[in-house]
């Protein structure tokens, strides 16, 4: 029984954070499977791959606190790239976001080599841990959880429409489909930390 609960204690930040983190995917996932896009989140994590490469770099001249956010805002500006290439180039969506994401992951790798940023927060987030997650990523993933649930119960209904057709009269989808690639960008940097941009 005391070592249930040494274990327990050891896991018992990433258990909570990997319960809220599987309920925020849930608002999300169904609609992914509906539209045909359920490989986009692996997209994302190549991309949010690059994106912790920067913050690394940037992280002796920023406050702790602004990392999640510069992070999340990185992540989200490499993601609509695809949505840019795809709009204004002959490419369709699955070839632009083969495009970007490896883009991205060879760009991450050419910063890796050059600048040695190997640190143990990079090799987390690449494989994932249970053991390391904090009181403070638990927060990340309540608020992660929050807002996923609050801008479902405002979208849901135009997600499912554009999942049957996305040209109705009437109907506008952008904003709909900007907080879909927000949350989706949201679930991938909490997910990330869980289990790993490989997984």
């Amino acid at each position: 029984m005391e070592s249930l609960e040494t274990y327990f204690y050891l896991f018992k930040w990433g258990l909570i954070s990997g319960t809220l983190f599987a309920l925020s995917s849930a608002f999300t996932s169904p609609y992914l499977i509906l539209q045909r896009n359920s490989l986009f989140p692996h997209a994302l994590t190549h991309i949010l791959f690059l994106s912790l490469f920067v913050v690394s770099l940037l992280s002796s001249s920023i406050p702790l606190f602004l990392k999640f956010p510069l992070l999340v805002i990185l992540t989200l500006i490499l993601s609509l790239g695809i949505f840019v290439l795809h709009k204004f180039t002959p490419l369709y969506e699955d070839t632009a976001t083969s495009l970007l994401t490896y883009f991205s992951l060879a760009l991450a790798l050419v910063i890796a080599n050059k600048t040695s940023q190997y640190d143990i927060t990079l090799l987390n987030y690449l494989f994932g841990s249970l053991i390391v997650v904090s009181e403070g990523d638990v927060y990340e993933s309540f608020f992660v959880f929050i807002l996923s649930a609050l801008i479902y119960l405002k979208y849901k209904d135009l997600w499912l429409t554009q999942c049957i057709d996305r040209e109705i009269p009437g109907l506008h989808f952008k904003r709909a489909h900007l907080a879909f690639i927000l949350l989706l960008t949201l679930q991938t940097i909490v997910g990330v930390k869980l289990m790993g941009v490989l997984l």
